[in-house]
């Protein structure tokens, strides 16, 4: 009898401590206003249309998460899988079609006499593509070192890490192209590591995220996006006493460069440089 007891005690402790969930839903997003407008932008040196779309039709997204999760006295444990199907996603569709079939009245032209009505112009506008679908896994993590001998028992770590792979189709010159998702990187962490006790603490991060599309390209390009990035952070504190807090934080240690890109061509670098930043915090 006692032997029962202590087995169901045990188990009872391990639920508690793990814990295993799914979930399934669906989302019926409408499309946004700008892509809705009946309006469009028409550049004429440059010979190009930025469309709106007032026929786009709402998009739906069938989503399914589960995870598997540990709780410990000072530590805890995440795995996660997820996927997603969106139907009707709303994509950008891109033509070149001489200036007279755009719809757009000729007397915009008299800008600029260089270009008549049989001109050709890039038009871009978005439209319901077929399907989009993502599906990935996230693992995550923190702990408390209270395993080391002092002082090294203040110091934890916490980190996450994301694979994700998808699948969506944009549409240049009647062309059907299969890409990834616009903002989805296929590889994404952050980690952390730090040192706290009740009077200071200080902590230091990275943030890795892999190359990603942000849409169709410009000038007939078919995609633009942005390359891969590391970011490297600092913060700390120092408590003067239970009301007043003293901070110091520095971002983007490295002084990440970040790479605008037009399919395999750079479009922009970008550098924003070191960034400090002391404060402090009284609570009344």
């Amino acid at each position: 009898m006692s032997s029962g007891n202590a087995s169901k005690s045990t188990l009872t402790k391990w639920q508690l401590h793990r814990i295993c969930y799914r979930l399934a839903n669906r989302n019926i997003s409408r499309p946004n206003l700008s892509q809705l407008r009946a309006a469009g932008q028409v550049g004429v040196a440059d010979q190009f249309i930025n469309a709106g779309n007032p026929n786009l039709e709402r998009f739906v997204a069938d989503s399914f998460e589960t995870s598997l999760e540990y709780y410990g006295d000072s530590s805890s444990v995440a795995l996660a899988f997820f996927m997603k199907d969106m139907d009707s996603f709303i994509v950008q569709q891109s033509q070149t079609l001489p200036y007279n079939q755009t719809g757009y009245p000729l007397e915009f032209l008299a800008f600029d006499p260089r270009v008549t009505e049989t001109s050709e112009f890039n038009v871009s506008q978005p439209i319901n593509g077929d399907k989009a679908d993502v599906s990935g896994i996230e693992f995550a993590f923190q702990a408390d070192f209270t395993f080391l001998p002092a002082p090294f028992d203040q110091l934890g770590a916490l980190g996450n890490i994301t694979l994700a792979d998808g699948e969506t189709t944009l549409f240049n010159e009647g062309e059907a192209i299969k890409v990834t998702p616009p903002g989805l990187s296929e590889t994404s962490y952050n980690f952390t590591l730090y040192f706290e006790t009740e009077v200071w603490g200080a902590r230091v991060s990275a943030s890795y995220r892999d190359n990603f599309i942000t849409g169709e390209g410009s000038e007939q390009n078919i995609v633009a996006g942005f390359d891969e990035t590391t970011f490297v952070d600092f913060k700390t504190f120092y408590n003067l006493n239970d009301s007043t807090k003293l901070t110091f934080e520095a971002t983007n240690l490295t002084d990440e460069r970040i790479r605008q890109f037009l399919d395999h061509r750079t479009q922009s670098f970008t550098e924003s440089g070191r960034n400090f930043a002391v404060g402090v915090s009284y609570q009344f």
